[in-house]
């Protein structure tokens, strides 16, 4: 989502705020036999009064193949990804 800088004023003064976090989710599959499950998402937070880029992350997890299936292993779960991937973003803030 993108907003010009009129409407992120406007945003940020009527939720009370400096800045705001935007993203979006670019890659999510879950996917069967003989291949893994993948999470990919770009996220931001942006001035309200400026619109300056404060931060930004972009994170990619996936998991699974087809030979962990071979040797008996189950794909890893796709809200596992999503909680590393999560993370892993959140890791570059602090």
């Amino acid at each position: 989502v993108n907003f010009d800088k009129e409407t992120l004023t406007l945003v940020g003064e009527k939720l009370g705020v400096r800045a705001v976090i935007l993203g979006s989710v670019d890659d999510y599959k879950r996917v069967g036999f003989g291949a893994g499950n993948a999470i990919s998402f770009s996220v931001r937070m942006l001035d309200t009064g400026s619109g300056t880029i404060l931060w930004q992350a972009k994170a990619i997890e996936s998991g699974g193949s087809l030979w962990r299936k071979i040797i008996g292993l189950d794909n890893i779960d796709s809200n596992f990804l999503t909680q590393k991937a999560v993370q892993r973003a959140l890791d570059t803030l602090f």
